[in-house]
């Protein structure tokens, strides 16, 4: 589990690692073994890595702007994990013909 200290918000460091996962850079800190498991050698990542911080404005700015949309995926999120359960217990029975269309 990764928590950003008070110099970032966790939005905004949560798109910083994801962009550093796009564009290649956190690749170059995995290490495969044999059994093909990958280990993440996260304190190589951090000591190497600089993480530009936006000015407080900026990046308070910023967070306001993408809060909403971690919220919607949060919602969508939980309504397709009720789905799913839905399909679940509805699919055996309309297989078995317990219910109709």
């Amino acid at each position: 589990m990764l928590r950003p200290n008070e110099n970032v918000t966790p939005e905004f460091f949560y798109l910083y690692l994801l962009a550093s996962q796009e564009n290649g850079v956190i690749t170059q800190y995995e290490k495969h073994s044999a059994s093909n498991i990958v280990n993440y050698g996260f304190e190589e990542f951090i000591g190497e890595q600089k993480i530009t911080i936006p000015k407080e404005t900026d990046l308070l700015a910023f967070t306001e702007k993408v809060k909403p949309l971690f919220t919607l995926i949060n919602i969508l999120g939980e309504q397709n994990s009720r789905l799913r359960a839905a399909v679940d217990i509805l699919l055996p029975r309309l297989i078995s013909g317990q219910i109709g269309v």
